[in-house]
């Protein structure tokens, strides 16, 4: 703080007098405090509205000041002062409290320059205790911090048009990248609804044409029953079941599970109960348990939906729970499961049967993947040396971890774009670094002006970062607006394969993910910014600013910079947009044998209860073909057990007359179709 001595402060009360009623020529406008003894002036504080807080006494100064009779108000402040005005130190009194002389001379005697403003330091008074002065100086920083609030606030609002780009921009970007995050939350990083699901594994039987293929009964009871590395196996198999009964016939697809299922993934009903042992024996009772979701939709959650009949493919089913709202069935889009009777059918248990199970497994505590499936490899060579005719080619077992094979292929893809929308944001930092730069670079004269008033250039750092973090804020609002508005759009052009695609929202996780990336959007584009015009040189920027200057060399090369990592990031993105497109351009141009324009497909599920032979299937399919080729339309019209392209595939066996054999070593081609 600057030390008067009572002429001088006369001379400034004058000045501040004739500001306060308008007659002082026109400067900055603020604010002022000023420190008084009496009618001497001893201090002044000036708040300039463009150039931050100067100075501000510490709560304790203000104390120290009253304890010795002086008085400390605040007011408007017009005009600033000068560097012409007559300043002049104070003299010292011993016990470091400035005491003005009691006469004071006509007019202030000219001094030879201008003291800088400097913050007041004064050793702490006897008695008190390093800890209280910490104590007493936390209000400080958050009294600063508050300041630096309403000065970024105040930045904001004056420049519109500026503030108004840098929000859209970072909304833009912050949104992008919270959208993107809530599809890879939901799908990737989101815990599986099971219990200890990092010991859940996916258990494949392994051939010599595929490395993943379903198990026929036989084999799955052999692994199941031959290996120490599982604490359970259990089978499910897909089920498309039509619903009757209740309200409209719906097809539904369900699953059809071993028992035990439920135990093997660590779940339990939420109402009711989940299968038994006993359900999946011959003769047993026909039970079903339904997802909450399908109790929701079909039901609206109605209680009394638990012990109610339901019809599925002709056959009544008696409801014995409702899973959890969390939980979802291990295959895509099942909503229902019943139990799995392994010995229904006694044509199944031969080892020629057709492999129609699929297997989840939970390791023993303390088994790797590795060594489970070195164990369970080492059953399929004992069967393959068995039965050599029906297990030759069924050359071991393939494991994948259960959340691997639930997610598939979507992985890649959006680890790719989390990539792609990460680098989009750092190009908006970027960019808006340079904004922040070049703006900050054209109020290099005010800064020096603050610098030469005694600001320090960590405190100038910190307002510039604050005001960067302000107009962060901002675009983060927007950003979770506009991630609201990205994620319906991704869900209604979302494949309809995507796993967990009903968990996809702006959640709490959602919204921490978009908290922590504005904050990291508003240091990455303010840090620079504030570095470089913290570190603004005095005397160069004085000059600068007398020849219409606006930019100093640091700060140039640090917008040269900025705009050199905005290029070169640009370039990878659209060298892999690029990629992206060709390989899709690709895709598209790949011949596939049919011409699908045109071509429409509908599944039917037949119920087993009335068409359980061939021929009742061929006659019912011969019906609904004759029907559809009937409409005007339709020009042609088949049946098919699988669609070409649809991930599935059917092999069939055959003996060509006349001919030899095959040996059971020889490999086979994978036939798709009926």
């Amino acid at each position: 703080m600057t030390r008067l001595s009572p002429g001088h402060g006369r001379f400034l009360s004058e000045r501040f007098q004739r500001a306060e009623g308008g007659l002082a020529a026109p400067g900055l406008r603020g604010s002022y405090a000023v420190v008084r003894q009496g009618q001497a002036v001893l201090g002044l504080v000036a708040v300039d509205d463009d150039l931050g807080i100067w100075y501000s006494p510490r709560a304790e100064d203000q104390a120290d000041l009253r304890r010795h009779g002086f008085s400390y108000s605040r007011g408007n402040l017009l005009a600033t002062l000068y560097f012409d005005l007559p300043f002049a130190a104070a003299p010292q009194p011993a016990a470091g409290v400035p005491v003005p002389t009691a006469a004071a001379p006509a007019s202030p005697p000219a001094p030879p320059a201008l003291p800088r403003m400097q913050r007041r330091q004064e050793p702490i008074p006897a008695g008190r205790s390093a800890a209280r002065a910490r104590a007493t100086r936390r209000p400080d920083r958050m009294r600063a911090l508050v300041q630096d609030l309403r000065y970024g606030i105040r930045v904001m609002v004056k420049a519109p048009a500026f503030s108004a780009g840098v929000i859209a921009t970072a909304a833009l970007a912050i949104g992008a990248n919270a959208a993107i995050f809530s599809v890879a939350h939901a799908v990737l990083l989101r815990q599986l609804p099971y219990r200890h699901p990092e010991r859940l594994a996916w258990v494949w039987s392994r051939q010599t044409a595929r490395e993943k293929g379903p198990f026929n009964i036989p084999d799955f009871v052999d692994v199941r029953d031959g290996n120490h590395v599982l604490e359970r196996l259990s089978a499910m198999t897909p089920w498309n079941a039509t619903l009757a009964g209740t309200g409209e016939p719906e097809r539904v697809q369900g699953l059809r599970v071993s028992a035990d299922l439920f135990d093997t993934l660590g779940v339990d009903a939420a109402v009711g109960r989940t299968l038994r042992p006993e359900d999946d024996r011959p003769g047993a009772a026909r039970v079903v348990v339904l997802t909450h979701g399908m109790w929701a939709r079909r039901f609206g959650a109605d209680p009394r939906i638990l012990g109610a009949k339901l019809v599925l493919d002709d056959e009544p089913f008696t409801v014995v729970g409702i899973l959890r709202p969390a939980f979802f069935l291990p295959l895509r889009d099942a909503e229902l499961a019943a139990p799995l009777v392994l010995d229904a059918d006694p044509r199944r248990r031969v080892r020629s049967s057709v492999a129609f199970l699929r297997a989840v497994g939970r390791l023993r505590p303390g088994t790797s993947l590795a060594r489970a499936r070195d164990t369970l490899t080492a059953i399929a060579a004992r069967l393959q040396r068995e039965y050599p005719d029906t297990n030759a080619r069924k050359i071991g077992v393939t494991l994948v971890p259960i959340g691997d094979e639930i997610v598939g292929g979507y992985r890649a893809a959006l680890l790719a774009l989390m990539a792609a929308v990460g680098g989009l944001l750092v190009i908006a930092c970027a960019n808006l670094a340079n904004l922040t730069l070049a703006r900050g670079s054209a109020r290099a004269t005010a800064i020096a002006t603050r610098l030469a008033l005694g600001a320090t250039r960590g405190r100038l750092a910190r307002q510039l970062l604050t005001e960067s973090m302000v107009l962060a804020v901002a675009g983060g609002i927007g950003g979770a607006a506009a991630a609201a508005a990205g994620v319906r759009a991704l869900l209604a052009l979302a494949p309809a394969d995507l796993p967990r695609l009903h968990e996809i929202a702006v959640d709490r996780t959602v919204l921490l993910f978009t908290l922590a990336t504005t904050i990291a959007a508003g240091i990455a584009f303010g840090l620079i910014p504030a570095f470089v015009v913290s570190r603004t040189d005095l005397g160069q920027a004085l000059k600068d600013g007398a020849r219409g200057a606006s930019d100093g060399p640091r700060g140039r090369r640090a917008r040269h910079g900025l705009v050199a990592t905005e290029v070169a990031i640009a370039v990878v993105l659209s060298i892999v947009v690029g990629l992206f497109a060709r390989s899709y351009a690709n895709l598209q141009a790949v011949r596939i044998g049919f011409d699908p324009s045109g071509a429409v497909a509908a599944r039917i599920a037949l119920p087993s209860s009335r068409y359980a032979a061939p021929r009742s299937i061929a006659a019912y399919q011969r019906r609904v073909l004759a029907s559809v080729l009937a409409l005007g339309a339709v020009e042609s019209a088949g049946a098919v057990s699988l669609l070409p392209l649809a991930g599935w595939d059917a092999r069939v066996d055959f003996t060509v007359a006349g001919r030899a054999r095959p040996s059971a070593t020889a490999s086979r081609p994978r036939t798709t179709g009926s």
